[in-house]
């Protein structure tokens, strides 16, 4: 069964909502909402339209309960579907889309059986049922069985069923014990029994009531088994008029089958496979006429296509022209430019020749230009006189700063102080120095002292309720650690006992308070005669009777006694009266017998429990009797140290304190002798460090600090080293700049006899070049620069003159070839540039080429859809050939006659199984008798013969009954008139007592019983299921259990724990074996899901799909896990319907990731 679509339609929070759930035939549906958006309730809603709305429902806070309606679409596995309206009620809950009322019998065929525990329990999971199988599986240790059987039943704890089962059972049973109720019940029917014998009295009296006592007994048994009878005949009677209704039915049936007469059966898939033949007959026929149509068009578009051949003839002339196109555009384009800059670089020719000298010309200049050598060397002249002038002016600058830095330089060292041997205070700094911080050591031990102290004080403040000094403290006589324990263990003892009294008491006072409430209500509906008040009835009748005889008889004056004896009436009156109230009370005591022994006994166990409190109140003040006797010889223990004390688990704590002060007490021995040496120290090193000052003639304040003198050490050091640092660097920055003066000299002199010899170089180059005499080297590189200058421009020109050239003559080359294709393959172009005639042979080529290319693919065209047309035949052909196979299997002989067949067939098959579930209601209700003798017995009476046995039969039992209400009556009066017999009353309540006693044990025996079997039965039933299960199972959640886990496990295996019990283990990939209770909370999770999934797969092999409903389960799994087990309840969907609640976001991009082709429908309810 799957559910196509869930109409809210006013239910929770919403109205009118619908959602589709008929999307694809697997796929997971998750229905995601946020909180406060009604997923509850739409889960609920799920289960309220297959089962009903329950009376207290709590999705009524929009809509009225009367107004609540839930819509939806279910189908089952044959595809039949059904859509209903659940309403809230009593009757007539389901409703079609128009209102009118559907049988539940018409959803009960969609549901296949499964009530709604199952569905439930087998069919839906959510975290907190998860985690509880998860837990219970721990609780279980992984037996194999009950897990198993627990994933089978929804994660029922069989763990705690079995353990209550065997607790209930020892609390009603257990051999050679006393405590037990059906132990406790045979001791006293033991008791009762002698208590009989020893009360029991002989006489003729007692024999003949207990005769008549027996006879009224055996007329009662035998009216009760008359009753039983007509019973029997009357279930018997209303059994029959139950069937005669559906045995007419079944004739009914029986005549219209047979009114069918011969009917070929057809199978389910008959109606399907005649579809798929017509189908594929029309399609077949709609195919021939397509192709048909198709090449009738594409030869008429053929025979409408003209291709120029001579063109096509010459296609890769043409595509070379129009690639060539480009090129000879740029040429032309680039000839307008090349020609300008021909005539730039004349003018600026011109300019240079100008400025070189006036009137010169280009042919007087070709012959001087320069060498390349010449040209070198006039540069490299140039840039080492630019250097010689650098180095010299440099040499300068460097002699002068020279100078200046020496004299400020000895200047500085003429201003320090004389050096002083600083080596005596230094090594005694660093003697005290390594002696360690002597300042903070004392600073820790003055403050680690007096928060000892302030510890100590502290410890001693929490010693109450003792206070004193902690040499005080160590003189106290205090108990030892086991005497205290002692004293807590007889507390403790006493403490417990007085609660369970406290305990028994309570349940005792209840238990009267009940009786009492039951002897309440017995009173309220009338006063309850006893024995005793009619004892004293008939006393007060004797006594009356002494007077009438003593008055009447005797003649004696009676007035005074008889005034005594009834104030308010005469003699006779008061003693009629006292006749009267004894006879009336016998009567009641006769007419009340069963009310009588009711009061007696409740009056007796109300006494009972009464004695019993009274016990327990009196052990209780014994029990407070010995607590105030511990406690005086609790309080004298601790006189010696003259402490009241507080309870033995408090001074348990004191004593804890009272060590931890002792301790203390060594530990301030120990600070204070630290802080002494510390100090003497400290004044050693304060002498030393002022004697090296005073000879260095420092002045060393009076009763300075040791850490101040330190400071001051450490300063005259600092002063000391600075003076000889500072010296030392001045004569070493002296001497490194009386080296940089030398090397400047030298610099200088070298230098200007580099020039000496660069002018005379420089001389000779001028004559090489032509330049005058005095040229310097910057007019003299400006005018070779003019040269170079010039000449480049020469060549330049030279350059651009063949470009020009060539381009010109590869025009005149492109406008031939492009006459050349014109006047062969469109002459018509002939009159066009050679530019527009490339560019409109192109175009013109690619028209015929397209057209080339539409002609051929038309030609293609027309073979394949010829192909198709042939092939189309031949599905008509095997279509029709398909219909007659079916024709001649429904025996007929045109396909139009099929349908009518189908509804035929159908029909008589709705016939045939509505008269088999008719027939299996009437053999059910035969009790154990065929269904022919069944119906022969039904057809001997008729419906008013029925009602007329019934009525005559209820007549009768009316009259059995009320006679067996008068049995009762007469028995309860006999049994009241023996226990008022001499002798025997005490016999007769011991025995009635004892027969109550039996009454009791007979039904704690049966609950035993009943448990005991219960708890085999279980036990049986989980054992049969492992047997029978245990080995698909356990292989299936295995291979879940590893997806579940990433792998982490590899599967599943079940081994024998050291009770011999077969127990489920994890198994890791490198073979070694896991209990569940070495996984951990999440992973154990994981196994009862595998198993839950297993479980259901199992069902589904055999059942009717139903809509497996999750509801938020992956809480606790991380997000790798949580995508395994969307996928493999992706996986689930191709089997049934699954349906995913959440209010995680991350499920929803969770199940985005998912691989492997699944489908995922996610339905959003906000």
């Amino acid at each position: 069964m799957r559910i196509l679509r869930l109409d809210l339609s006013a239910f929770g929070p919403f109205t009118g909502k619908s959602i589709d759930l008929g999307e694809g035939p697997e796929g997971i549906h998750i229905i995601y909402g946020s909180n406060e958006t009604g997923k509850s309730s739409a889960l609920r809603a799920l289960k309220c339209l297959l089962y009903g709305i329950p009376a207290r429902s709590q999705d009524n806070f929009i809509h009225d309960h009367k107004a609540l309606r839930i819509g939806g679409l279910i189908s089952d596995s044959l595809g039949s579907e059904l859509y209903f309206i659940r309403r809230k009620g009593n009757r007539d809950t389901i409703l079609d889309s128009s209102g009118a009322p559907i049988k539940e019998a018409v959803l009960e065929r969609y549901l296949k059986g499964v009530t709604r525990e199952l569905f439930e329990m087998l069919f839906g999971i959510d975290h907190p049922a998860l985690v509880t199988g998860g837990q219970n599986i721990l609780a279980g240790k992984g037996e194999a069985g009950g897990s198993l059987f627990a994933a089978g039943t929804g994660g029922a704890n069989l763990t705690d069923v079995l353990s209550e089962m065997e607790a209930k059972t020892d609390a009603l049973f257990k051999p050679r014990a006393q405590n037990p109720l059906i132990n406790k019940a045979v001791a006293r029917y033991q008791d009762i029994k002698r208590q009989v014998s020893d009360a029991s009295v002989s006489s003729s009296d007692w024999t003949e009531k207990e005769r008549s006592f027996k006879k009224a007994l055996s007329e009662r048994d035998e009216v009760q088994g008359l009753i039983e009878n007509r019973s029997g005949e009357q279930n018997r009677l209303r059994r029959i008029r139950e069937l005669i209704p559906k045995a007419s039915l079944r004739r009914e049936l029986a005549a219209k089958i047979e009114e069918f007469g011969r009917v070929v059966i057809l199978p389910e898939d008959f109606t399907g496979r005649r579809h798929e033949a017509e189908s594929a007959l029309a399609a077949a026929r709609e195919g021939k006429r397509r192709a048909k149509l198709d090449l009738e068009r594409l030869i008429s578009e053929k025979a409408g296509i003209r291709l120029p051949e001579r063109l096509l003839e010459r296609t890769e002339a043409i595509k070379e022209i129009h690639q060539r196109l480009g090129q000879h555009k740029k040429a032309i384009s680039d000839l307008g430019k090349l020609e300008g800059s021909y005539a730039q670089n004349m003018a600026d020719i011109e300019v240079l020749l100008s400025e070189l000298k006036p009137g010169l010309g280009m042919e007087e200049v070709k012959s001087g230009r320069p060498r390349a050598t010449v040209k070198a060397r006039i540069q490299g002249l140039g840039n080492t006189y630019q250097a010689l002038s650098t180095t010299l002016e440099r040499a300068e600058k460097d002699i002068r700063e020279a100078g200046d830095k020496i004299g400020r330089l000895k200047e500085d060292l003429a201003l320090l102080d004389a050096p002083r041997d600083p080596s005596r205070l230094k090594k005694a700094v660093l003697r005290v120095n390594k002696k360690g911080d002597l300042l903070s050591a004392l600073k820790d031990a003055e403050k680690g002292l007096r928060a000892e102290e302030k510890s100590v004080n502290a410890l001693l403040g929490r010693l109450n309720p003792w206070s004193g000094t902690l040499e005080e403290l160590a003189r106290l006589p205090v108990p030892s650690i086991e005497t205290i324990n002692l004293f807590a263990a007889e507390f403790s003892e006493i403490k417990m006992e007085t609660e369970n009294r406290r305990g028994l008491l309570k349940k005792a006072e209840a238990e009267l308070k009940a009786f009492r409430q039951k002897i309440r209500a017995v009173e309220m509906v009338g006063l309850v005669p006893t024995e005793k008040e009619l004892d004293e009835r008939r006393e007060r009748r004797a006594a009356g009777w002494e007077l009438v005889k003593r008055a009447w008889l005797e003649g004696q004056y009676v007035g005074e006694e008889a005034k005594h004896y009834d104030p308010e009436r005469n003699l006779a009156d008061a003693y009629e009266r006292a006749v009267l109230e004894a006879d009336e009370t016998a009567d009641r005591l006769r007419r009340e017998a069963a009310r009588v022994a009711d009061y007696a006994s409740l009056l007796s166990q109300a006494a009972r429990i009464e004695e019993e409190i009274e016990q327990i109140k009196g052990e209780m003040r014994g029990l407070d009797e010995d607590n105030l006797c511990i406690q005086a010889r609790w309080k004298g223990i601790w006189a010696p140290c003259s402490i009241d004390p507080l309870t033995p688990s408090e001074m348990r704590d004191w004593i804890g304190r009272y060590d931890k002060a002792l301790q203390r007490e060594e530990r301030l021995s120990e600070l204070k002798a630290e802080l002494q040496s510390i100090r003497e120290q400290t004044e050693i090193n304060r002498s030393e460090l002022r004697g090296c000052l005073a000879t260095l003639g420092e002045v060393v304040p009076e009763g300075e600090s040791l850490d101040k003198l330190l400071d001051r050490c450490e300063a005259v050091l600092d002063r000391i080293g600075e003076c000889s640092r500072r010296r030392t660097e001045l004569d070493s920055r002296i001497s490194s700049l009386n080296e940089t003066l030398a090397d400047a000299l030298r610099s200088k002199e070298e230098t200007k006899e580099r020039l000496s010899a660069w002018k005379v170089q420089w001389s000779e180059a001028l004559r090489e070049v032509g330049l005058p005499e005095g040229t310097g080297p910057e007019v003299a590189l400006l005018l070779i620069a003019k040269l170079d200058e010039l000449f480049k421009k020469r060549d330049d020109c030279d350059s651009l003159e063949k470009r020009i050239s060539g381009i010109k003559r590869d025009a005149e080359v492109f406008a031939s070839d492009i006459k050349e294709i014109v006047t062969h393959a469109a002459p018509e172009l002939i009159k066009l540039g050679p530019e527009h005639a490339a560019l409109s042979l192109y175009s013109e080529l690619s028209k015929a080429l397209q057209a080339e290319t539409s002609y051929r693919s038309i030609e293609k065209e027309i073979v394949r859809k010829t192909a198709e047309k042939e092939e189309a035949e031949k599905d008509m052909a095997v279509a029709a050939e398909r219909l007659a196979g079916l024709c001649r299997q429904a025996e007929c002989r045109d396909p139009e006659e099929l349908e009518g067949l189908e509804r035929r067939s159908s029909e008589f098959k709705k016939l045939k199984e509505t008269l088999a579930s008719l027939e299996l209601q009437i053999t059910e209700l035969g009790g154990g008798a065929s269904l022919a003798e069944t119906i022969r017995e039904v057809e001997s009476y008729n419906t008013d013969s029925v009602e007329a046995g019934l009525e005559k039969l209820e007549a009768e039992l009316s009259d059995l009954k009320s006679r067996q209400r008068d049995l009762g009556e007469k028995v309860g009066a006999l049994r009241n008139e023996l226990s008022r017999t001499d002798g025997s009353a005490a016999a007769f309540r011991a025995s009635e007592e004892g027969q109550q006693v039996l009454a009791e044990i007979r039904n704690l025996t049966e609950d035993y019983i009943v448990l005991r079997l219960s708890s085999l039965v279980l036990r049986k039933a989980i054992e049969t299921y492992r047997t029978r299960n245990q080995g698909p199972l356990v292989t299936r959640t295995g291979e879940f259990f590893t997806r579940l886990t990433l792998g982490s496990f590899s599967g599943l295996k079940t081994d024998y724990s050291e009770s011999d019990e077969p127990i489920l283990y994890g198994l890791r990939p490198g073979g070694s074996l896991v209990d569940v209770t070495g996984m951990s909370d999440g992973t154990v999770d994981q196994l009862y899901l595998a198993l839950r999934m297993a479980t259901l797969e199992r069902y589904l092999e055999n059942n009717e799909p139903m809509p497996f409903i999750v509801d938020d389960i992956l809480i606790r799994f991380d997000d790798d896990r949580s995508k395994a087990a969307l996928e493999i309840l992706s996986d689930l969907s191709l089997k049934t319907q699954v349906l995913f609640f959440t209010h995680h976001t991350r499920m929803l991009d969770l199940a985005q990731k998912i691989n492997g082709g699944r489908k995922i429908f996610i339905k959003r309810l906000n």
